[in-house]
């Protein structure tokens, strides 16, 4: 939300994510509205997601999630 109130365009930018938790459903909400295309995510550890999950809101979205090291083409 920041970089919109700032002036900075992120329509159809690529959002790098390195966390230790997964996207939650706000940051999914703020990803989409951003008008961002493709999330690159390294989530640290293994988490059982119960309900909605943000990757869910990204996915119905249409918006490409892909891991790190996977090839772009």
């Amino acid at each position: 939300y920041t970089a919109a109130r700032m002036g900075h365009p992120t329509e159809g930018c690529i959002l790098y994510i390195y966390s230790n938790i997964p996207v939650c459903i706000e940051c999914a909400k703020g990803i989409i509205m951003a008008g961002i295309k493709e999330v690159v995510i390294s989530v640290l550890g293994d988490y059982e997601v119960v309900g909605l999950s943000g990757q869910q809101l990204l996915e119905e979205a249409e918006v490409i999630i892909r891991k790190p090291q996977e090839d772009v083409s």
